[in-house]
């Protein structure tokens, strides 16, 4: 008794020197909350270390605002390489945070400043042929989304979200951030997909998060007055239905999985009109894509980015414009090189910083084999 003590005391004295330096560990509650069992101190100890690892590989800076509730998700978590995205899609937050401050400054100020020194400034009350703004500027775009979606033979897009429940919050929100942007790129697309969001299973506080985010669905909160704004008709879907349960015809669906072994046709065969996208970081093989299309007997192609690029990842934006292209009649080889100046931008900010998530990753692997 007096042994296990004395390791409980010492392991918090440990991490509290270590949390005061940075004020980025767990706090000494926490400590003692998962101090009380052998497996707790262990898993603890693994978790201080992944993120010891962490700030060793991005800076000190990096880990600064991480709380015990981002603890208390990688504690819940048993797979190493989800406990890796949840650190990576903090940062990813963190990062996105930190450059909406930075360009916080107004655009009227920006226009007007451009506008002094002479610049052709192409903006409201400067120089602007069509003075359509706010609520105005939505109901055109509405009307033309409308008539693009109502024309024949739209292809569909179906983002299967079975998995949304299963990972951390931070990896939650990302994930459902990514799903309002999905709809708002349909949204202005020229030929938009009829959108489908599937097997939408929310627990209560991912639900609750759901109504912050997913704008499409709940509606605009107008400032003015303080109430929804109305949801436009063709909304896309959300349900916590099957995918065979949305479409009916299974031979024309394609499930779209980077883990899948055939590449997508040259061109997409004339029976198939549905694609399906998993809300996955296919780090583990019962969150693959590859599962939730065996589970809906689905075949699988994988978009052949291999071929054009080493890169193995494709940021969500540049899967639906590949996708919406290759639907639409344009040929892979012709969809891929057309993204894959944006799919570089993307795939993880600069080279040295791409170096730093790969570093990262084989010294996780290293820590957790």
């Amino acid at each position: 008794m007096l042994r296990c003590f004395c390791t409980i005391r010492s392991f918090s004295c440990s991490i509290s020197r270590f949390s005061n330096e940075k004020s980025c560990l767990p706090s000494p509650v926490l400590v003692n909350k998962f101090s009380k069992k052998r497996w707790q101190r262990e898993k603890l100890a693994q978790v201080t270390s992944e993120v010891k690892l962490y700030a060793d590989v991005f800076g000190r800076e990096e880990i600064e605002n991480i709380s015990d509730a981002l603890y208390k998700e990688m504690m819940s978590i048993a797979d190493w390489r989800q406990r890796r995205q949840c650190l990576l899609d903090h940062q990813r937050l963190k990062r996105s945070f930190k450059l909406k401050t930075q360009d916080s400054q107004l655009v009227s100020e920006v226009n007007q400043r451009k506008h002094v020194e002479g610049e052709m400034t192409y903006a409201r009350h400067f120089h602007s042929l069509l003075d359509i703004y706010g609520a105005e500027f939505r109901k055109q775009i509405d009307k033309m989304y409308g008539a693009r979606l109502l024309r024949e033979d739209v292809p569909s897009l179906l983002i299967d979200c079975r998995f949304l429940r299963d990972f951390s919050r931070p990896t939650q929100q990302f994930y459902l951030q990514q799903m309002q942007a999905l709809h708002e790129w349909n949204w202005f697309s020229r030929r938009p997909f009829e959108l489908h969001f599937v097997n939408f299973r929310p627990d209560p506080e991912m639900a609750e998060m759901s109504q912050r985010v997913l704008k499409f669905f709940y509606g605009h909160l107008n400032p003015a007055t303080n109430e929804f704004l109305p949801t436009h008709p063709l909304t896309p879907t959300l349900t916590t239905r099957r995918i065979k349960e949305v479409v009916q015809e299974k031979d024309d669906i394609m499930y779209i999985s980077p883990r899948a072994r055939r590449s997508l046709p040259d061109v997409v065969p004339p029976n198939v009109r549905n694609f399906v996208l998993c809300l996955t970081n296919d780090f583990s093989p019962v969150t693959s894509s590859c599962t939730a299309a065996l589970a809906e007997s689905l075949p699988t192609y994988r978009i052949p980015i291999h071929r054009f690029t080493r890169s193995s990842t494709i940021n969500p934006k540049i899967n639906y414009s590949i996708l919406n292209e290759y639907a639409n009649g344009s040929n892979i080889e012709k969809c891929v090189k057309n993204n894959l100046i944006t799919m570089e931008k993307f795939s993880g900010g600069t080279v040295p910083f791409r170096k730093k998530q790969e570093d990262f990753s084989q010294m996780m692997e290293k820590l957790n084999s």
